[in-house]
């Protein structure tokens, strides 16, 4: 029996075991993933809507959800500066 087929060992271990290209996208996604997670606090913080953000900000609701998004392309800067606005906070990132 291999590591990757240990039952005693967590799913994500054996996944991440057996798809070492995963483990690749994720540290790729790392930053992406740390600000989407700081956006998320941020608005949930300010007990926002994502549609509340999006008007406030001057973003469309599907800009918002993307800049929410846990993977995908890091975001323009200005756009998380509208978004930080739109919950009250500062800074870029």
């Amino acid at each position: 029996m291999t590591t990757d087929d240990d039952p005693a060992m967590p799913f994500r271990d054996r996944l991440l075991a057996c798809r070492p290209d995963l483990v690749a996208r994720q540290a790729a996604n790392a930053e992406k993933r740390a600000l989407a997670l700081a956006l998320i606090a941020c608005r949930w913080k300010a007990v926002l809507s994502q549609e509340e953000v999006a008007a406030s900000a001057g973003l469309s609701l599907v800009a918002v959800r993307r800049l929410e998004s846990l993977a995908g392309a890091m975001p323009a800067d200005e756009d998380v500066a509208r978004y930080r606005s739109a919950c009250g906070e500062q800074g870029l990132r």
